[in-house]
């Protein structure tokens, strides 16, 4: 990157091109800093003194205030992005998180920066371009477990917020080239198409951040046994739910969750074609240090019912027809979506039982029962 030549003609006068440097920092919205290799002196422009709440006299003859504003772990990783810069014939990049001016808490910075090696007389030799990133970096453990939809929700959304930036950004810079030259109310029309758009856009996001909402599976459960009980009585099926606790919020569509739950309670009533007893148990359950909503729908018959060996989910189709074992196969890809399972166990001739393990929703404690007691029975 050739700042001096590239920027502003080197001048024979120092000062007429320190002038122009100055002019040009002082129009761009992008933060930007000039620094000597020793870092020793460094000009900043607007946005960067607004960003970092330091300006140049800060910095004048301390050349470690900068890494020494940079959190002790990213410090080793910025050195070496010095040399980096010093050696690299590009731009290079760095991440790390900054202390502005006065402030307890850092941000998150990425720092583009490239060596100039002309020779004139502007007494700078590395640029650096800055851009606050917090919103990409996890602040917490919960959101580095966030799964890979999510992740990729954030980083669409600062690339979204940088394309309208820089929209904004050329805009200033032509506005003054455009007064006279086009027609204020196509710019205002075309404009509003953009507008439309992105108000399409967010709609598509709300839907997305809807989809992993945290959801109630208590709430969904009794949806479920209230809509499938007197199906299940007309079969002879005596249907019992045991509540061993609160079960913990998790992540996930609303509907289809309830759909889900309605499959598996529809695969174990089938199994009980001759009639039976179906005992649902649900409540928290930790595995691995980890919390979890958990449903067992165990079936019973006086009557055994012949599963074959076709496989967990494959022996049932035979029990009343195909489509009972699709119903499972897509419960079972359903909660795959929201970090959960279902597995299924047989027990003797006349018993099995079914469990659903869904992954708590981070940050989110248990539900609080609607019911009084820790367990309740129905």
């Amino acid at each position: 990157m050739r700042l001096h030549k590239d920027i502003v003609p080197v001048s024979s006068d120092g000062a007429s091109d320190l002038k122009s440097m100055r002019a040009l920092l002082k129009i761009s919205p992008c933060a930007i800093s000039l620094w000597s290799r020793d870092r020793s002196s460094c000009l900043l422009n607007h946005a960067a003194k607004r960003l970092i709440t330091f300006t140049e006299a800060d910095f004048l003859n301390r050349r470690t205030l900068w890494i020494e504003r940079i959190h002790p772990d990213d410090q080793e990783s910025f050195s070496r992005f010095q040399q980096a810069v010093i050696n690299a014939e590009s731009s290079v990049h760095c991440d790390y998180r900054f202390f502005p001016k006065n402030a307890a808490t850092p941000i998150w910075l990425r720092e583009i920066s490239a060596l100039d090696t002309s020779h004139g007389k502007v007494p700078w030799d590395i640029v650096s371009a800055y851009t606050e990133i917090s919103d990409l970096k996890a602040n917490n453990a919960a959101e580095i477990k966030e799964d890979d939809v999510m992740n990729a929700i954030k980083l669409l959304s600062h690339e979204l917020r940088n394309c309208v930036q820089k929209v904004i950004m050329e805009l200033e810079f032509a506005k003054r080239g455009l007064e006279g030259n086009v027609s204020s109310n196509d710019l205002v029309s075309a404009v509003n198409v953009v507008n439309r758009s992105v108000l399409s856009l967010r709609d598509q996001f709300v839907w997305l951040l809807e989809r992993f909402a945290p959801q109630d599976p208590s709430a969904i459960l009794d949806v479920t046994v209230q809509k499938l009980r007197k199906e299940l009585h007309r079969q002879r099926v005596n249907l019992r739910l045991v509540r061993r606790g609160p079960l913990p919020m998790v992540r996930g569509d609303r509907d289809q969750l309830l759909s889900a739950f309605e499959r598996v309670f529809e695969f174990c009533g089938a199994m009980l074609k001759h009639g039976g007893n179906l005992e649902v148990e649900a409540g928290p359950k930790e595995v691995g240090g980890q919390l979890y909503a958990e449903v067992k729908v165990m079936s019973s018959s006086a009557a055994s019912f012949e599963l074959g060996d076709g496989g967990a989910f494959q022996s049932y189709v035979g029990v009343k027809s195909h489509q009972i074992g699709v119903g499972i196969a897509l419960a079972a890809e359903i909660l795959g979506r929201y970090r959960g399972q279902v597995s299924f166990q047989k027990e003797g001739k006349n018993r099995s039982e079914v469990t659903i393990l869904i992954e708590a929703s981070p940050n989110q404690g248990p539900c609080i029962s609607s019911e009084p007691g820790g367990s309740t029975t129905r």
